[in-house]
């Protein structure tokens, strides 16, 4: 029934279950909607996989390089939440050879912000057109 919504534009997903996430994503029509709130992000051969018209988004939990590929997945991406942004060592070189932009990015929040300040530096420089950011941390 999923991919017969080819005019749904909105779609938020609270339940924590991440086998039915995945599952859901993979059977909606990505290509149309322009929200979307979900516990985590998948890239590949499921969720997003390629361009979409998502211009808002909120996560729970995702990892920086997800972050990347989203930018590259979603370009019209306008606003961004995220309750915890997470890195790891393995990520850090790839932030020197990322030549993605988030162009079109205006607000960004980030609750729980685990990255050590060059990361963010460096994600930061990807925004060049945002005007509205908040981070916090409660650790």
């Amino acid at each position: 029934m999923l991919p017969y919504l080819s005019n749904l534009y909105y779609f938020f997903y609270t339940n924590k279950k991440i086998f039915k996430q995945f599952e859901i994503l993979t059977a909606l029509p990505l290509s149309r909607i322009e929200t979307l709130s979900v516990p985590q992000l998948y890239f590949g051969s499921a969720s997003i996989h390629e361009t979409t018209s998502i211009t808002s988004l909120t996560v729970s939990r995702c990892y920086l390089h997800q972050l990347y590929q989203l930018f590259k997945y979603a370009p019209m991406i306008k606003y961004l939440k995220t309750k915890c942004l997470v890195s790891s060592d393995s990520q850090k070189n790839e932030l020197y050879l990322n030549n993605v932009y988030a162009i079109c990015l205006r607000r960004l929040i980030v609750e729980s912000c685990d990255l050590e300040f060059e990361e963010l530096e460096i994600f930061l420089k990807l925004m060049p057109n945002l005007i509205n950011l908040t981070i916090s941390n409660y650790k």
